[in-house]
């Protein structure tokens, strides 16, 4: 992964919510990633659609992972996270105009040894979620 302090971004958010929250992970299975953790469901649909020429990206509950309180997964760290069910949730059925959004078992580390720059990648998804934050 990288180094850069993706803290500093401007449009950086920690992707902490109040506990009972419902929390959305766009995962990005190629990479075998979160991208990004939010608490509004419209946005995280639309975020799926506005980045899919870039991510194929699919919509989890993550807040009901049994390890989820536990890990402390935040916008900062949650690209070194995967779920152990995916097996069972990822199809082909599952694509882009798919609108499920499923819930996840449990966390686990990623599988993820590509040498992607997520910090940039990171930081379009955050800047896309600042602006429609502020159409709302």
């Amino acid at each position: 992964m990288t180094t850069t302090d993706l803290k500093k971004f401007e449009y950086f958010h920690w992707g902490l919510y109040p506990k009972g929250t419902a929390i959305y992970g766009l995962y990005e299975p190629v990479m075998d990633i979160f991208l990004l953790l939010l608490d509004n469901k419209e946005n995280a649909e639309t975020l799926k659609y506005l980045l899919s020429p870039r991510y194929a990206l699919h919509i989890y509950r993550v807040d009901t992972a049994v390890n989820f309180k536990d890990i402390g997964l935040d916008n900062l760290c949650c690209h070194n996270w995967s779920f152990t069910n995916k097996n069972q949730l990822l199809s082909i059925r599952h694509d882009l105009v798919d609108r499920d959004i499923l819930e996840i078992e449990e966390l686990c580390a990623t599988t993820n040894t590509k040498a992607w720059d997520i910090d940039q990648e990171k930081q379009w998804a955050l800047w896309c979620n600042h602006v429609l934050t502020k159409l709302e």
